[in-house]
């Protein structure tokens, strides 16, 4: 094992990594090797929601977290507090561009690790790669990175994605019964997709329940997400970017304009998920999450989504949501990625459907019947989702290869 004195160094930026990737690893090195001191930098990314440094630092297994200001201070040799990094260890890019992770490796003299779900010109800088697959291994082969330099390790999201309660009492808190249909929302983690999402999945809710009665509702808040925040973004509004409706919130419920009532809950996600019948979603890592779990879900995207802060494409916020301009924009940023669920880029094929709103509520709703409709298809995509994630193991993997690493540069 490596000695007492040696840092560990996790660099990361927005919350879908913090949860699906950074936990997992933390928690795996915490296990492996106890006396170690565990790190978290977080980098500055425009995609952040501010909040990234109060969860992180809810992690038992973590000693400090470190925040995007104190990242410019590694980055240039200053000193951030009283803290001093001792004389070895390991930095392991787990979100962010790569490059954070070579310049602190090169500041600190620390080996750099990256895990990744794509190729990354930087990756000659890294001590080892861990890939997600064999198909990403050979691409990172073919920049002339040497084989024993690589291990495929599978889909770290599908080390967390672990419920705890059976159905009947994750049905019992919910307060729904077995004969009742769950469709589960995630609005996003950053505050303006969860203001402009809302309103258009609480229409949505009211618009499926006309059609399937028996329909019960979920909403499932991120960490970085309260409650406070959810009854800011439900009030009546003038103008919705796009047609949605408005409703009251009371303890963990809302109560729709058109008296349709809605769960919130900020626990217990993937048993949620587990129960679930459908969920419908936003692009980003819960989609593989969801998948992991092996649920149909629907991935709902808009081309005038509000950019959520600082960097130039926050001045895409300025363009009015309606003009000519900034949909074109959008719709050419949108078109450059071709799947917007990552199951479905890992397939690189369309295993759930991803809908882009760009006319009403009905785009989704529809979609949504006819799926809570369908069983035999519902099915088809659980397998399929089921068979892209395949099995855990890979924070297990991880750790104990940087822990190898490490060791061996220790006693050399």
């Amino acid at each position: 094992m490596p000695r007492k004195e040696f840092d560990y160094f996790i660099i990361t930026n927005s919350p879908g990594e913090l949860s699906a990737w950074v936990y997992p690893v933390v928690c795996e090195l915490r296990k492996q090797d106890p006396e170690s001191r565990i790190n978290i930098l977080l980098v500055p990314c425009f995609y952040a929601t501010g909040r990234e440094k109060q969860i992180a630092e809810t992690f038992e297994a973590v000693n400090n977290v470190f925040t995007p200001n104190d990242f410019l201070r590694f980055s240039f040799g200053l000193k951030v507090g009283d803290f001093k990094p001792y004389k070895n260890g390991a930095v392991i890019s787990l979100g962010g561009d790569p490059w954070h992770a070579v310049l602190i490796s090169k500041k600190l003299k620390y080996p750099a690790f990256l895990y990744t779900m794509k190729k990354a010109d930087t990756g000659k800088c890294f001590k080892h790669i861990f890939s997600i697959h064999e198909k990403l291994r050979q691409r990172f082969l073919s920049l002339g990175i040497k084989p024993e330099n690589i291990s495929v390790v599978g889909d770290l999201m599908r080390d967390g994605v672990k419920p705890v309660l059976t159905p009947e009492e994750t049905r019992k808190k919910l307060n729904i019964s077995d004969d009742k249909k769950i469709v589960t929302f995630f609005p996003g983690s950053r505050l303006p997709h969860v203001e402009e999402s809302l309103p258009v999945f609480m229409k949505t809710c009211e618009e499926i329940k006309e059609k399937i009665p028996n329909a019960e509702f979920v909403i499932c808040l991120s960490p970085f997400v309260n409650f406070d925040d959810v009854n800011k973004f439900i009030k009546q509004r003038n103008k919705y970017i796009i047609d949605g409706t408005w409703g009251n919130l009371e303890n963990d419920e809302i109560t729709t304009a058109g008296n349709v009532k809605i769960k919130l809950s900020r626990e217990y996600r993937y048993d949620i998920v587990k129960i679930s019948d459908l969920v419908i979603t936003i692009p980003g890592t819960n989609t593989a999450e969801i998948a992991s779990l092996g649920k149909p879900m629907i991935v709902a995207f808009t081309w005038n989504a509000k950019i959520p802060s600082g960097g130039i494409g926050f001045l895409l916020n300025l363009i009015p949501a309606t003009g000519f301009l900034k949909k074109s924009i959008m719709m050419l940023l949108h078109g450059k990625v071709k799947f917007k669920g990552l199951p479905n880029a890992l397939a690189e094929k369309e295993l759930t459907p991803e809908l882009m709103v760009d006319k009403g509520s009905y785009q989704l709703s529809s979609l949504a019947i006819e799926l809570l409709n369908d069983p035999e298809r519902c099915k088809k995509i659980s397998e399929d989702l089921l068979g892209i994630m395949g099995g855990g193991g890979a924070g297990v993997k991880i750790a104990s290869k940087i822990i190898e690493i490490a060791q061996k540069g220790i006693s050399e």
